[in-house]
């Protein structure tokens, strides 16, 4: 499936690999148990975490994989965000600092 990401005047087309989606449970689990005592989301500190509040977090690594130009953190956190929306289209990544800004378009 694919996955539109945008921040800034950039977009990206990623391709997410479903097999990955499914086959990445137990380090999906990893990356929730990280996220399971709360995290800092911008100026808030959010408590206890949903499904977007998690994939607003992946987003904002995914922003910086992408800077970056790591493919497989690129890779694990889209994959990552599909598992957590799995009706997900496109992610619109807050810049300003206010992660719980970014937005998720879903395909109905």
């Amino acid at each position: 499936m694919m996955l539109d990401v945008y921040f800034e005047d950039q977009h990206y087309q990623l391709e997410v690999d479903e097999a990955l989606v499914r086959q990445g449970k137990e380090f999906f689990e990893r990356i929730d148990r990280d996220m399971d005592a709360g995290w800092q989301m911008g100026p808030s500190f959010v408590d206890e975490l949903g499904d977007k509040n998690r994939a607003q977090i992946a987003a904002s690594k995914l922003m910086i994989a992408l800077e970056n130009r790591n493919e497989a953190m690129s890779k694990a956190m889209s994959a990552y965000i599909v598992f957590r929306l799995p009706r997900v289209s496109a992610v619109h990544i807050d810049t300003t600092g206010q992660m719980l800004n970014t937005e998720f378009v879903m395909r109905e």
